[in-house]
């Protein structure tokens, strides 16, 4: 039954929120920004499936294919930490949808490219939106997410891309056969760009919408899909408790409480991003060098991507039962492990999948648990712009990785050798995470995010 509502009233947005009943509104916007998180996944992996057939077709070295991968990388790094405080600034919603535009015509023209130089430049431009789009995503999602949910919806977000790249690899799979390499991208930039009709729906973030203090009568008409309880009005005040409202600084992030968490955090996913980066590109060009055939291994990518969700969404449930620093650790520390074993169990498929697939389940789920605690601890005024930063300094990690590998091969290092300094690199996000506990605002955490 409705409250008949009288008199002026002072509402806590964040608070009504976190505490209301699963709404439409709230799964309407884990869905579309799942689906943008999906294509996104398939577009910045797409270069890895079809790098053995432009290799051949082209008669270039393998070595020097690295900087495609750089260059797409360090256009993610730049998109997230240009497009994540603009997305502050200017509102989740419209700093999405520029994305999606960047990275679905990016994409969609990538064939147009006629030898490594123009590849390189077409894949920068079409990373700007891929990495733009993802700290948009998860704090419009953590900011849709009632608290009960909150971990799963951010696991959810962080695990998409992992999806696209199933999908990605399933599809390049079959479609290279018939269509060429150039199929692929014409295929998913066209779906790309498709999606943007469901973009325009997604409503704004309400805590975004309170805190830069916009009118009443939009978060009025949000507010009332998400609590069929109560009538909210126009006269209604709306605040978000313990929050600041105006301010967007990037030195917020170093202030006491955040200043060790945020380099912590930065250590920790570049380190966890250079050793999954490193397979996610190179694993189809590494087992094609190792006797592995081509089908394989570009599916070996689809299997580690699979075992990323399903990593993603298990180490979110254990972490609300065992807390997060714990899962995230023994995850860390067993993923390094399964990662340097890879050289050495290939071309034995069975051995070899299912150590492709560990890493995946527990090294791309320990990124998403990053996300989950990311989220957790930057305030809304500088949630994006927290997250958008985490994730680009945790790409220039991931950006090192492909020209670290050409560089390793071109000196000469064995394939197993270069997978077990992958592993030795993961080992710093394992160590990182103990620091970040004992270092970080243990108290701005939610209270399942414990040791």
């Amino acid at each position: 039954m409705e409250k008949a509502i009288k008199d002026y009233r002072q509402i806590d947005a964040g608070n009504v929120i976190d505490n209301a009943t699963l709404s439409s509104c709230q799964i309407r916007v884990l869905i579309t920004a799942s689906l943008v998180m999906i294509l996104e996944g398939i577009d910045i992996q797409c270069i890895s499936f079809v790098a053995p057939t432009i290799v051949e077709a082209w008669g270039i070295e393998m070595g020097g294919f690295g900087i495609v991968f750089t260059a797409g990388l360090i256009g993610a790094v730049i998109g997230a930490a240009v497009f994540g405080p603009l997305g502050d600034k200017f509102g989740r919603k419209p700093i999405i949808f520029t994305n999606v535009i960047f990275f679905g015509v990016g994409t969609l023209v990538t064939p147009l490219a006629s030898d490594i130089e123009s590849l390189v430049t077409i894949r920068f431009l079409a990373s700007l939106g891929l990495g733009g789009v993802t700290p948009n995503c998860i704090a419009l999602v953590s900011e849709y997410a009632p608290t009960r949910f909150k971990a799963l919806f951010i696991s959810i977000i962080a695990v998409s891309p992992l999806t696209g790249g199933v999908l990605g690899g399933l599809f390049s799979r079959s479609v290279i056969p018939v269509f060429g390499w150039e199929g692929v991208f014409y295929i998913a930039g066209g779906v790309s760009i498709a999606a943007l009709v469901p973009v325009i729906f997604l409503p704004e973030s309400i805590r975004f919408l309170v805190t830069t203090r916009q009118k009443n009568n939009q978060i009025v008409k949000i507010m009332n899909r998400i609590d069929r309880s109560t009538q909210y009005i126009s006269e209604d005040h709306f605040y978000l408790k313990g929050e600041q409202q105006g301010t967007k600084k990037l030195s917020d992030l170093f202030t006491k409480d955040l200043l060790w968490m945020t380099l912590l955090l930065w250590l920790a996913l570049a380190a966890n991003l250079f050793m999954m980066v490193l397979l996610i590109n190179w694993l189809p060009l590494l087992l094609d060098q190792q006797g592995v055939a081509r089908g394989t291994a570009i599916l070996s990518v689809s299997v580690l991507n699979f075992g990323g969700i399903a990593g993603g969404i298990a180490l979110a449930i254990m972490s609300d039962r065992i807390g997060i620093y714990r899962t995230l650790f023994t995850a860390s520390l067993f993923a390094s492990l399964a990662t340097a074993l890879i050289g050495v169990t290939a071309p034995q498929i069975l051995p070899m999948m299912a150590c492709i697939f560990l890493s995946g389940f527990l090294g791309l789920g320990t990124y998403a648990g990053f996300a989950t605690l990311a989220a957790s601890v930057y305030p809304v005024h500088i949630r994006s712009t927290g997250i958008g930063w985490a994730l680009s300094i945790g790409k220039c990690g991931a950006a090192i990785a492909p020209l670290s590998v050409s560089a390793a091969l071109a000196y000469g290092l064995s394939i197993p050798a270069v997978y077990s300094a992958a592993g030795i690199i993961g080992l710093v996000a394992t160590i990182a995470i103990p620091l970040i506990y004992w270092r970080g605002p243990q108290q701005n955490a939610k209270a399942h995010i414990i040791f």
